[in-house]
């Protein structure tokens, strides 16, 4: 049986008397968050102060999240068109220094070592609202997380931008890496379980997840060399992206380039090659996320898993899903059974 919070708290201290000190001063800064609540509440009538968190660990939440939100502000969704000023925190780690970097162009950004207090002041205002509806208000939160329900991608303007000198930063990676400046480029985007597998080996030990469960969405690079090829022969370049990555993408082919084994790789031109690709091909993982969501690039979506995750509101997409067996008669399921199942 689980231990209680309660009996869990207790016996932490048990074991290490200096814990009811930590903890205590940690109970000590809701003293400073309240009074941060009491002053919002006060100048409500002039300006609206909400408090949001960036989702900072994993590239698809940074990036559709994040953009989404401006949309939505951009749109008046979230704040009715009202006097407003959000401000953003995170407490894990920036997954991609580069989109960081222009996100807080957009946005407020509080630093790193206030989010120790901005979550005691989420908690309180979290709190309050089962009582007092009111205070859900001072919560960023957009409508459905990554999913675009108003159609806003298609309406809006894009908010990344980037400035003259990334841009000249940009042209020449391209020649270092062997693309002419012209040159049309498709991004390939291939899941598979080392990037999590990565980020489970590097967490704090208390804080480690176990993500396996996530494996069934995994796809073979090895499918995709013949579709490389064939699109290099039409004249793209073909980068396959990645972080980390389990197996190298094996090609001849001087046009189909392993970006992410190359040595090249960088925060700066992971997100400004999502901006200047012709479409992107990928398995449905966060990688695909600043070109679909941030630059609305066209995308074709393969072997995609699961299948009511399907991304329909993105109107310039193509989308297989991968084949589903029953294991009940080993027969290949249609799209009706799937859904029906």
């Amino acid at each position: 049986m689980k231990k209680s919070f309660i009996l869990d708290q207790l016996d932490q201290i048990k074991r290490n008397p200096f814990v009811l000190i930590i903890k205590s001063i940690k109970v000590l800064w809701y003293l400073p968050a309240l009074l941060i609540i009491i002053l919002v509440l006060l100048i409500r009538p002039i300006i609206l102060i909400r408090l949001g968190r960036l989702d900072s660990s994993r590239l698809g939440h940074f990036a559709a999240n994040t953009e989404l939100y401006l949309c939505e502000k951009y749109s008046g969704i979230s704040t009715k068109r009202r006097l407003s000023l959000d401000l953003f925190y995170f407490k894990e780690r920036i997954c991609n220094k580069q989109l960081y970097t222009m996100w807080a162009r957009n946005i407020v950004i509080m630093p790193r070592y206030f989010s120790f207090f901005f979550i005691r002041v989420e908690h309180l205002i979290t709190s309050f609202s089962y009582f007092f509806p009111l205070f859900k208000s001072h919560i960023v939160k957009p409508s459905l997380a990554d999913r675009d329900i108003h159609g806003l991608l298609s309406k809006t303007p894009i908010n990344l931008k980037f400035t003259k000198d990334e841009i000249k930063k940009g042209c020449a990676e391209l020649k270092k890496i062997g693309i002419p400046e012209e040159a049309k480029i498709v991004l390939l985007c291939v899941r598979d379980s080392a990037y999590l597998d990565n980020i489970h080996k590097s967490m704090d030990y208390n804080y480690r997840k176990d993500w396996t469960y996530h494996n069934y969405r995994d796809c073979n690079i090895d499918n995709f060399v013949l579709v490389s090829e064939q699109l290099a022969e039409m004249g793209y370049y073909v980068l396959r992206m990645g972080v980390v990555v389990k197996k190298p993408l094996e090609s001849n082919n001087p046009m189909v380039i392993d970006y992410a084994n190359n040595d090249m790789r960088t925060d700066f031109m992971d997100i400004y090659l999502a901006s200047i690709c012709e479409f992107i091909i990928s398995t449905g993982n966060g990688g695909d996320a600043p070109a679909v969501a941030c630059f609305r690039k066209p995308c074709v979506y393969v072997n995609y898993c699961p299948i009511l995750y399907l991304f329909t509101f993105i109107s310039n997409s193509l989308a297989i899903t991968k084949h589903h067996i029953s294991t009940i008669n080993n027969k290949e399921l249609t799209f009706k059974e799937i859904i029906s199942n």
